[in-house]
């Protein structure tokens, strides 16, 4: 919907990909903050090498289902 909005503005496209960068970046320093507040990182990270399990190459790649 930004987007759109953006680009009623007639604004060149270029400078549209760059507002949504912007916008992702912001997201992203977000998200920081909130691990920094309540880290859950390392318990994801646990979670995942703990309960793992390897799974052997498929020998034929591309004939699967």
């Amino acid at each position: 919907m930004c987007g759109a909005a953006l680009a009623d503005l007639d604004l060149p496209i270029p400078l549209l990909r760059g507002f949504a960068l912007l916008a992702r970046t912001a997201g992203l320093i977000g998200q920081l903050a909130e691990e920094m507040r309540h880290p859950v990182g390392n318990d994801v990270f646990l979670s995942v090498d703990l309960n793992n399990r390897p799974v052997a190459p498929d020998p034929h790649p591309g004939n699967g289902p």
